[in-house]
């Protein structure tokens, strides 16, 4: 196995114990996942799993074409199938007008947008008869040209307005017709900074889309009772915040009357389980017959939706000893439909300003930025939130070209990093105060442990050897954050956690009871987490954007403090002494420094069987908003408005290198050696190395290499995993080669007063863990090579070879 390492957690003890820690029990030790065993002996409830008696089935008809007008649509044989018991269109009086999220209608009718956008949605009683009948449906086309040229697509006079009238008009550049929304960051003197540059270089990156590609499908199965309420099962990241209400409105159903249920484990959702896509279309098929229905998005597995294509315009100066002058950037996406495109935006600009300095503070008061971005109407595939979020689409220009820069000016990587990141406390380009700043720290560990890798290896031609080295950071969302959990204490000495996080693989389930078990000092295995589900589970902001690990356990810390106090309330006379002399130890109540004058929970709490307790983070929803602050910008110019200066939580940031061989006649690159880093103090380092692994090296590094998706006329040629290329093992590194760095350090709040700490120190890693791979795998092709790929995916050998000039 390769190296491990985790640095040392004692500088932080201290600030641990102030939130009632008990030593380093369970907080950062290597507990198992809780649902390992279950999940590799196939015993793990999936909602794909969930199939009640007399359930329906289901299968879209959906675009073939990216573009195009629906001059016929036939249903009548699909409607006289055998088994089908209900056809629903866009004109259904079930489906008429209605939207899913942004503009984007359920079904649409008269007109496509992109390939895969659902027509007709077939209910019949077994999965054969939904599939013939949806081969029975008749639907002619007029198949126009589809706009994917995301920076035409922006321009005043483009080459085709694509949705007429617009459907959502922006607050700036109205002008432009294709425009849904921009963003901007107006920061210090841009004009300047380049004109004080000895060097600037000026560049066009490509990120492609790419699917989530789940390893589960998304499901969701919903089973009417009777009496006018519903429950749904739905495979989803969290139940509250979209799944539910969107649900509910779709069918029509009131909120309280639809019980929404979260899976044990949901099988990978990377961003696009957030909303819980097939949920409206089951609580419409059940409401309507009466019967459970089940909807699965398994029929294009691969593009139920996707990151957005982006082409990222970068301007960047720096001095010759290499202080940065200024950046400029454009930032271009397209979108069918307006669905998180906003939020991909706004991040994208966090991301390009929190890590580095553009504009060196020795040279200029405020850093020169200037960010613009612009989502436009195209015919690319239906787009949702995806790992990153808008951070890896912006982070692989910006990490590159400080790559081309340290290159430019003859500085190792490094150097020219360290030189120019943002320090702690510093205001970023959108004047936030920038707190637990750690790129110093990893990027440093990442980069000795490169250098511990000794010279180049020798391969034989034509094949040669290349390293690469990337930085990069990823916001955790400050807003929507508003949680509330409820601890159940039983008389036996058991926890139940009953809150809305979700484990999406990150092993949030187990990070939770590491929690309660640390704060309340009990024995771990005493500690269980119950089913997630929208009749009883708290209102909880959910596992998505990095966040899980942070929410829900400040909400744990305090709510542990509260069942302490609870407890020691009632033990207190039972002990004859006063319930600030308690404290509790594996599960019993004792005196302090005295183990022999103890009692346990049942005695403390008797004649109770149980008692509920509540903690919460920024809670109730309206409360004095302490932790993200008023979440305000000036709109144009992208600056934090006060007085917390919080629009995101906090950064966490990351470091990588790669090492890889490729041949020069054929194209074929392998990665060899890997080393991934993080800077947050873990939970659990077990589950944080297999973030860093799985994520930035089997993920991002897949984003990176090959996962490339070809269109014709925006019909999409890669739908499934045989025309979709992905790496195999055989083009990772063997295990020996795949070093982890944790380089800890106490998470805090962006912001300035009042000061917010983590729950422990801990903040999340998991999303951001990926949004290093691109820029690091084209520093690496480059250093074997001598030439710059500019897109992402960049390794494919059809690639390389262009690059090589050999295509």
């Amino acid at each position: 196995m390769g190296t491990r390492f985790l640095a040392s957690l004692d500088p932080f003890k201290d600030k641990m114990a102030e939130q009632g820690y008990s030593g380093l029990r369970y907080m950062s030790q290597r507990e198992l996942d809780v649902n390992g065993t279950a999940i590799v002996t196939g015993n793990v409830k999936y909602t794909m799993n969930v199939s009640p008696a007399g359930c329906l089935y289901t299968r879209f008809v959906r675009s073939p074409y990216g573009s195009a007008k629906i001059t016929s649509l036939n249903t009548s044989k699909a409607e006289n199938t055998p088994g089908v018991v209900k056809v629903f269109t866009a004109k259904s009086p079930e489906f008429a007008g209605k939207l899913y999220l942004g503009d984007i209608p359920l079904l649409t009718e008269g007109e496509v947008f992109f390939d895969t956008q659902p027509i007709v949605m077939i209910v019949a009683e077994t999965q054969e008869a939904a599939d013939d009948a949806a081969h029975a449906v008749e639907v002619k086309y007029e198949v126009g040209e589809a706009l994917l040229d995301t920076v035409a697509a922006r321009d005043l006079n483009p080459p085709k307005v694509t949705h007429t009238p617009r459907l959502i008009t922006p607050p700036f550049e109205a002008e432009r017709p294709n425009v849904i929304n921009c963003f901007y960051v107006r920061s210090g003197d841009i004009e300047q900074g380049f004109a004080d540059a000895d060097v600037i270089i000026e560049e066009e990156f490509t990120t492609e889309a790419d699917p989530h590609g789940y390893i589960v499908p998304i499901t969701a199965t919903a089973q009417p009772h009777g009496d006018g309420t519903m429950t749904l099962w739905v495979d989803v990241q969290n139940i509250h915040p979209v799944p539910w209400p969107t649900a509910a409105a779709a069918a029509e159903i009131p909120m309280d009357k639809l019980n929404v249920i979260g899976p044990d484990v949901c099988a990978g959702g990377f961003g696009g389980k957030n909303c819980g896509g097939p949920g409206p279309y089951a609580a419409i098929g059940a409401k309507s017959t009466g019967r459970p229905v089940r909807v699965s998005f398994d029929d294009n597995r691969l593009q139920h939706a996707t990151r957005p294509w982006n082409v990222c315009q970068i301007k960047a100066g720096a001095k010759n000893d290499g202080k940065l002058t200024a950046i400029d950037i454009t930032f271009n996406i397209g979108t069918p439909y307006a669905v998180f495109s906003l939020s991909v935006m706004e991040r994208a600009r966090e991301a390009i300003t929190c890590t580095y300095h553009w504009g060196h503070r020795d040279l200029y008061e405020r850093p020169n930025v200037m960010f613009t971005a612009y989502d436009s109407y195209t015919n690319h595939v239906e787009t949702m939130s995806y790992r990153g979020f808008g951070v890896l689409e912006s982070t692989f220009p910006a990490e590159t070209m400080i790559n081309m820069l340290a290159e430019k000016l003859g500085m190792d990587r490094l150097e020219i990093r360290l030189l120019n990141l943002t320090k702690e406390g510093e205001r970023s380009a959108q004047n936030e105060i920038i707190r637990s700043q750690g790129s110093e720290g990893v990027q440093k560990k990442v980069y000795e442990m490169m250098q511990a890798w000794g010279p180049k290896p020798s391969v034989p031609d034509p094949w040669v050897v290349g390293r690469g080295f990337s930085g990069a950071n990823k916001y955790s969302q400050g807003d929507m954050v508003h949680n509330l959990i409820f601890l159940k204490l039983r008389s036996s000495g058991i926890v139940d956690i009953i809150a809305d996080s979700m484990d999406i693989g990150q092993g949030m389930n187990t990070v939770s009871r590491q929690f309660v078990a640390e704060a309340m000092n009990m024995p771990i295995e005493n500690v269980r987490k119950v089913e997630v589900n929208t009749a009883y589970v708290p209102w909880t902001s959910d596992s998505f954007s990095s966040s899980a690990t942070d929410d829900v356990g400040q909400a744990i810390v305090d709510a542990a403090k509260n069942a302490k106090a609870k407890l020691f309330e009632w033990a207190a006379p039972k002990l004859g002494t006063s319930a600030s002399n308690l404290e509790t130890v594996d599960g019993m109540i004792q005196v302090k420094g005295d183990p022999e004058n103890a009692i346990s929970w049942g005695d403390a709490m008797a004649p109770r069987p149980h008692t509920i307790v509540q903690g919460s983070k920024n809670w109730p929803d309206g409360a004095p908003n302490d932790y993200d602050g008023p979440g305000t910008n000036d709109y144009y110019t992208g600056q934090a408005l006060g007085p917390y200066f919080r629009l995101i939580m906090h950064m966490n940031f990351m470091a990588q290198a790669y090492e890889v061989m490729i041949n020069k006649e054929t194209g074929e690159m392998k990665v060899t050696k890997w080393i991934g880093g993080n800077d947050a103090l873990p939970v659990n380092p077990t589950l944080m190395e297999g973030q860093i692994i799985g994520g930035g090296l089997y993920h991002g590094g897949a984003n990176a290499m090959y996962e490339e998706n070809l269109y014709d006329n925006g019909s999409i040629l890669t739908k499934t995993l045989v025309d979709w290329k992905m790496p195999t093992i055989l083009d990772y590194p063997k295990i020996d080669d795949i070093h982890t760095a944790i380089v800890p350090v106490w998470g805090e709040y962006f912001g300035e007063n009042p000061r917010v700490n983590c729950p422990f120190g801990a903040k999340g890693i998991g999303e951001g863990v990926d949004c290093a791979s691109p820029s690091g795998v084209v520093d690496a092709i480059h250093d074997a090579i001598g030439v710059w790929i500019k897109n992402a995916p960049a390794a494919s050998q059809k690639r390389i070879l262009e690059a090589l000039g050999k295509a």
